[in-house]
């Protein structure tokens, strides 16, 4: 009983149980751990029980494996390595997954496409989570476009890995609000950023105080100079992808501006 409560706060990768325990055996554990979906845990009993419907009870449960003391202390370890490797390449594949459908879902809103509707619209606001409802689409773009031009695809993509390193440092939890790999989106060395108000509130700022200090440490942590493209304030991130317009707009206009390290397109096109 006292391990229930473990698992729901370790989140343990594997489990190594015994079957005969008192008050709950470890079948009876296993069964209430996976029909609550307290744990995904891959398990491994260890028992001198040698009867196959012990066996074929755990693997109901997804036990997996079923161990017969005694165990070899090597056999056992080799075992325990080789289902953690397992364990943690699913968990990193299933990682993809996620991110690559959430990259998905966040293209299709950028463009006005939601095809999945409030489904798409809602796994999104999940993962970025609820940072109010104000919203802007911001590019984060190199401030000489001029010398991209003689440069490989291979730089360019250097140049957007670079950037990004260099945001998530500043953004830590906020770090998947980046999107830097849609070239069909923005120009290929270019990064995108979601900004919901709550991310400046946070770090008990205002809006322009925290881009300006956003814009200022990339600037003094990059080997080349950027600038940050703001799209209009939207007032829900259902409607972003008119601020992803705007910041469209904005970088052709920026090049008619005085030089500075964010642009506003209400400032600069209303100007």
């Amino acid at each position: 009983k006292e391990a229930v409560e473990i698992y729901e706060q370790s989140l343990p990768d594997l489990i190594l149980m015994d079957i005969k325990m008192p008050e709950m055996s470890g079948l009876e554990l296993l069964e209430k751990i996976r029909t609550e979906k307290i744990s995904d845990a891959y398990f491994i009993f260890l028992s001198g029980y040698n009867e196959f419907a012990y066996a074929q009870k755990a693997m109901r449960y997804s036990c997996m494996d079923y161990l017969l003391k005694p165990v070899k202390k090597e056999a056992l370890l080799e075992q325990i390595r080789e289902k953690l490797d397992l364990t943690m390449l699913e968990k990193e594949k299933e990682r993809r997954v996620q991110e690559a459908y959430l990259r998905q879902c966040i293209y299709d809103l950028l463009l006005g496409r939601q095809g999945r509707g409030d489904e798409q619209f809602s796994y999104v606001e999940a993962k970025l989570g609820q940072r109010g409802n104000r919203t802007r689409y911001i590019q984060i773009s190199l401030d000489d476009i001029t010398a991209v031009e003689e440069l490989s695809a291979a730089e360019r993509f250097e140049i957007r890995q670079t950037i990004t390193a260099c945001a998530e440092e500043y953004l830590l939890e906020d770090k998947n609000h980046l999107i830097s790999n849609f070239n069909d989106l923005e120009e290929d060395y270019e990064v995108g950023f979601i900004y919901r108000e709550q991310m400046a509130l946070d770090r008990n700022r205002q809006e322009k105080q925290f881009l300006a200090e956003f814009a200022d440490y990339l600037n003094g942590h990059l080997p080349f100079s950027v600038v940050l493209l703001v799209g209009k304030e939207v007032e829900s991130l259902e409607k972003v992808s008119r601020s992803y317009s705007s910041a469209c707009t904005l970088r052709s206009f920026k090049g008619f501006r005085t030089e500075k390290n964010v642009y506003y397109y209400e400032e600069e096109i209303h100007a």
